[in-house]
């Protein structure tokens, strides 16, 4: 789509998937696969200006009609064959299909740096990193080889000079050793058994990068988790809202400034603030009234900020709209921090936001987010099952609000860090390097406000739905987006790290019988070429039995 999207007639175009960048508006139609991550625009922004406040929608270049709501197909990226349905300010993904619904779509990022591409790209190189059992298996083989070598040599002068068993039989003894030891056996032990379980874990919705993550899952020292989007649905809802400007002017503020923003709690506001100014202004043109803007400012851990012209033209002003914590950086006046918290008070187990300018608070919102139904189960297996340490919940939310979705959870009440900026999440995690170097240190997150967390950590299990960037750093994809899949690989990571000692063992004990035997002269290079064969095939067998 070109042109100014508010028109209520835009011209729409059709461009080449690479030629797709942010900020475009796509026009989707039932069938058709989404090319970009973007946001799912609500269709009023089409309405006829003749027709606001009615039901009927735009229907640009006869393409059908528009719908507020649709239904996706995302088994491309989670398994999950049911379609999903998604509403206006939701988070759609390249590579779904739209089933049901012809809607408008806000690209985030281009289609090179989308999901999928994150996704393609770690599909691609999972299980090409070594573990160290691999890399151990590598420096092994040489001297095996070596050692091989060596025993050929002894069996052939033994039975030559020593057995006196001629030269063809002494020749033929030789060939014997150098073919039943052949190291295929050694060579498969690791590889087929991390393949099988990176297979394994695909299709059961996660996503692992190599061997060498498989190894460091089953050396779990302790969890961390993010809140927000990992432990909860990451879908907030505003529950309430007090006002202290006039209404329809601070929808217009927030939309302003979260209009095109990926975060859950953006997202959020954004959606209520369009439903509240339908609703107040007896309008459906909502984004027609919010004006364009390039330099919004993201704080990490803190909120967001853009400068906005003063009222009396004067020099600009700072908007801000995020944690309470950052609006008492500007707002400083007695009233208005009482009344934040009073508003806190009321809210104790949500999330309280607020909006403000230079000095001036303007609104405050709660927000409320519900656990994912699995995160309690998967906090205490994990618990009990797979790290010395109990988890530890990491977020940025107010005390009392993490507390009451920790405690629900299953977590104690000393491992509930709440009040954490980005920087601190990372230094509580590299403390906890530092004091076990040879441990695991795992986060788990869904990259918004956690990616640098994730990236401190030596093992990064991310959700699928997270920040794209996030993905590509990550040890382990949650493809389905539920915490219980972490127990799930963790148990496959066992499993295949048992699989490879088997393998291992299988392949010291045939070599420690087979060569002795074919060195003494007991099995002929038919019997010993069987033999060979045949514990690569019990290798193979013994991986593929998960």
């Amino acid at each position: 789509m070109t042109g100014d999207i508010n028109d209520p007639r835009p011209e729409t175009i059709t461009v080449a998937v690479r030629d797709v960048v942010p900020g475009d508006v796509l026009l989707l139609q039932s069938g058709e696969t989404i090319p970009a991550d973007g946001l799912l625009i609500a269709a009023p922004l089409l309405t006829h200006p003749e027709t606001e406040g009615d039901s009927g929608r735009n229907d640009p270049d006869g393409q059908g009609p528009l719908s507020e709501t649709c239904e996706v197909d995302e088994s491309v990226l989670t398994g999950e064959s049911r379609a999903v349905e998604r509403k206006a300010g939701d988070r759609l993904l390249a590579g779904s299909i739209v089933v049901r619904g012809a809607v408008m779509l806000r690209v985030t990022s281009a289609p090179a740096e989308s999901s999928l591409a994150a996704l393609s790209r770690l599909a691609e190189g999972a299980g090409h990193g070594g573990s160290d059992y691999e890399r151990l298996t590598r420096r092994i083989i040489p001297t095996f080889s070596m050692i091989v070598l060596l025993a050929a040599a002894l069996a052939f002068g033994f039975h030559y000079y020593i057995g006196a068993a001629g030269l063809d039989r002494s020749l033929i003894i030789a060939i014997s050793v150098l073919i039943i030891s052949c190291p295929c056996a050694l060579a498969l032990a690791v590889p087929t058994a991390t393949g099988a379980a990176i297979y394994l874990g695909l299709r059961r919705g996660v996503l692992i990068r190599d061997g060498n993550v498989l190894q460091r899952m089953t050396n779990v020292h302790r969890f961390f988790f993010d809140k927000t989007g990992t432990l909860t649905e990451g879908r907030p809802r505003v529950t309430a809202v007090r006002f202290f400007y006039d209404q329809l002017e601070v929808l217009r503020h927030v939309a302003r400034i979260e209009k095109g923003s990926v975060h859950p709690l953006g997202q959020a506001l954004l959606e209520y603030a369009r439903t509240e100014w339908q609703r107040s202004a007896q309008t459906a043109s909502f984004f027609a009234h919010v004006d364009p803007h390039h330099d919004v400012r993201i704080i990490a851990g803190k909120g967001v900020q853009m400068e906005i012209p003063s009222t009396d033209e004067t020099a600009p002003v700072a908007l801000r709209l995020g944690s309470v914590r950052f609006i008492q950086e500007q707002v400083t006046d007695v009233e208005a921090l009482d009344a934040i918290a009073q508003f806190r008070a009321a809210s104790p187990t949500s999330t309280v936001l607020g909006l403000s300018i230079q000095n001036r608070l303007l609104a405050l919102f709660a927000l409320s987010d519900v656990p994912r139904p699995d995160a309690r189960q998967a906090v205490s297996t994990l618990t009990a099952e797979f790290s010395d340490q109990s988890p530890i919940m990491l977020t940025g939310d107010d005390h009392e609000v993490a507390r009451h979705i920790g405690l629900d959870l299953g977590f104690a009440d000393a491992n509930i860090e709440s009040g954490l900026l980005p920087n601190e999440k990372i230094a509580r995690i590299a403390a906890e390097r530092e004091a076990h170097p040879e441990r695991t240190i795992a986060m788990v997150g869904d990259g918004y406000n956690d990616a640098p967390a994730l990236a401190a950590a030596s093992l990064a299990l991310v959700m699928a739905r997270g920040a794209p960037l996030s993905l590509e750093h990550a040890g382990v994809i949650l493809l389905n987006n539920r915490p219980m899949d972490i127990v799930g690989a963790l148990r496959l990571a066992r499993r295949a790290l048992r699989v490879v000692r088997i393998n291992f063992g299988i392949s010291f004990f045939y070599n420690a019988i087979m060569i002795p035997l074919a060195m003494a002269g007991y099995l002929l290079p038919i019997w010993c070429a069987l033999a060979m064969a045949s514990s690569s095939l019990l290798v193979i067998a013994s991986s593929s039995m998960f």
